[in-house]
């Protein structure tokens, strides 16, 4: 059973991860600080992380070398922003690590678990959404209540 290791302070994405994980098989273990982080990965194999990146620069800075660079194994890595985070200040990569903009659903985060749990960023979701604006690759267009707009 693959274990997925949850940071996080905020009682709505601890639950949503357990929604979303537990339900296809996986053992959800929830942290609060880095220090329990560690000592959890110490005690089990994780196989993936998901993130609250409102933890703190420092503690996912801390919790992501921990989980990539001290296990035998490196972990995926899924990181919950918030859509004023800006992903260019986490520490991602890009072959494995995956981003959940905030709100997100259940199904969403239980995609990225699976996708960095693979170890491979493969390609970008054909639709992303971001509250109230969705994106579509395929059609190139950004939707919201006010329209739909084509990139050129």
């Amino acid at each position: 059973m693959p274990v997925v290791l949850g940071l996080t302070q905020e009682p709505s994405i601890d639950q949503l991860c357990w929604q979303a994980l537990s339900r296809v098989g996986h053992e959800v273990i929830s942290v609060k600080t880095v220090a329990e982080a560690i000592h959890a990965s110490l005690a089990v194999k994780v196989s993936a992380a998901v993130i609250d990146a409102t933890a703190g620069a420092e503690d996912i800075e801390a919790v992501s070398a921990w989980l990539t660079g001290n296990l035998k194994e490196e972990a995926g890595l899924v990181f919950i922003i918030s859509p004023r985070t800006r992903p260019a200040s986490l520490p991602i990569d890009p072959e494995r690590d995956q981003i959940v903009v905030e709100p997100c659903s259940a199904e969403a985060v239980r995609e990225a678990v699976e996708r960095a749990m693979s170890g491979t960023g493969g390609p970008p979701p054909e639709k992303q959404i971001f509250g109230s604006i969705e994106l579509s690759r395929p059609d190139q267009t950004v939707r919201s209540q006010a329209g739909t707009v084509t990139h050129t």
